[in-house]
C-alpha cells in the first residue's frame, strides 16, 4: 500500500501527506502516458482526432468527479494538498527565548559561534584552493565577482561568464596556467605528467584522482559557507543539478550585482515549483570562481 511505509515484518506507519501525494502523482503521470500512447495508436490514421479521443477518455475515467480508480486518486490528491499545507515538519529546530541559541536534533549552536564557523571554513577552503588545486601559484589572478561581467540571457551551448568578452583581460592565459605550473615545477611534473603508449605526454590518472579528491574536499567547506547565507538551504535534489555553464539546459550559476547567484528550481511544501534566487556569500563566490576559471581546463582532455 502506498499509504503505508513498512518498518519491520508486519509493522508499518502511515506515510506523510506529502510523500503519499507524491506516490499518487507518480501513478497519475504513468496513467497519462499510457492513455496518450493508446490514443496515438487508436487514432494513428487521423492525428486530428487524438485530442478528441483524449478528451472523451479523460472525461469518462480521468477526472475528479469520475467514479473510477483514478477519479478517486485525483480526489485524494485534493485532500492531501489541503492536509499537507497544515502538516508540521518533524525534527524542527528550536530557538531559545532570547533568540541566541538554536537546537536541532540534540545539537546546540549559539549565534556567537556562527562567525567562528564561517572564518574556519573559509580558511580551510582558501587553503585547499590555493595550496592544492592551484598548486600554490602566486602569479594567478584571483577571480573576484565584483569585477566580472556576465550576460544573464546567454543561451549558447557551453556559455558562461568565462565566455563574456569583458572578462578576457582576467582570463587571458587561464586555460594553460596550471599546465605551465606543472611543467615548470619538477615535483609537480613528476607527479602529474606521464608518457602515453604513443610517446605523447599525458596527465597521470592516479594523480588526477588525488586532484579530484582535493576538489571534493574544497567543495565541503564551500557548501557550509553557502548555507550560512539567509534563505532556505539548498537540498541535495536542487544542489546536485546545479551547472555553471549552459548545456541542453540553462546554467544555474550567474554573476549579478557583483555577487555569484545560484538560480535553481525549488520544491516547497505547497507542492508547486517556484523559482528561488539564492545569493552566495561574496567570498565564497570568489573562491569558486577561481576554481572554475583555472581548474576546468586541467580536467578537459
Amino acid at each position: 500500500m502506498l499509504s503505508r511505509k513498512v518498518r519491520g515484518k508486519g509493522r508499518g506507519l502511515w506515510e506523510e501527506p506529502g510523500n503519499f501525494n507524491s506516490h499518487l502523482s507518480a501513478l497519475t503521470w504513468v496513467a497519462q502516458l499510457v492513455i496518450f500512447d493508446y490514443a496515438c495508436f487508436h487514432e494513428q490514421d487521423d492525428e486530428d482526432q487524438i485530442p478528441v479521443f483524449l478528451a472523451r477518455i479523460c472525461k469518462k475515467f480521468f477526472q475528479q468527479l469520475a467514479e473510477t480508480p483514478f477519479g478517486h486518486i485525483l480526489q485524494w490528491r485534493l485532500y492531501l494538498f489541503k492536509v499537507g499545507k497544515a502538516a508540521i515538519a518533524k525534527h524542527q529546530a528550536r530557538w531559545s527565548l532570547d533568540g541566541q541559541t538554536v537546537e536541532y536534533r540534540g545539537i546546540e549552536l549559539q549565534m556567537t559561534q556562527v562567525s567562528q564557523l564561517v572564518l574556519s571554513e573559509y580558511q580551510k577552503a582558501h587553503s585547499l584552493l590555493w595550496d592544492e588545486l592551484l598548486f600554490g601559484a602566486k602569479d594567478l589572478i584571483p577571480m573576484e565577482s565584483w569585477r566580472l561581467k556576465d550576460d544573464l540571457d546567454l543561451e549558447d551551448f557551453g556559455g558562461s561568464w568565462l565566455s563574456h568578452p569583458s572578462n578576457s583581460e582576467f582570463l587571458n592565459g587561464a586555460e594553460l596556467a596550471l599546465f605551465r605550473r606543472i611543467q615548470g615545477n619538477p615535483k609537480l611534473r613528476a607527479m602529474f605528467l606521464t608518457t602515453a603508449a604513443d610517446g605523447s605526454v599525458a596527465l597521470c590518472p592516479k594523480a588526477m584522482k588525488i586532484y579530484e579528491a582535493h576538489a571534493q574536499d574544497f567543495l565541503k567547506p564551500v557548501l557550509v559557507l553557502a548555507h550560512v547565507a539567509p534563505g532556505p538551504p539548498l537540498r541535495a535534489s536542487e544542489l546536485l543539478l546545479v551547472m555553471w555553464r549552459n548545456t541542453a539546459r540553462q546554467r544555474h550559476m550567474l554573476m549579478w550585482e557583483k555577487l555569484v547567484m545560484l538560480y535553481v528550481q525549488y520544491w516547497p511544501a505547497r507542492y508547486a515549483y517556484t523559482l528561488l534566487l539564492w545569493y552566495k556569500i561574496l567570498v565564497v563566490g570568489d573562491l569558486d570562481d577561481s576554481r572554475i576559471a583555472y581548474e576546468v581546463y586541467l580536467k578537459i582532455p
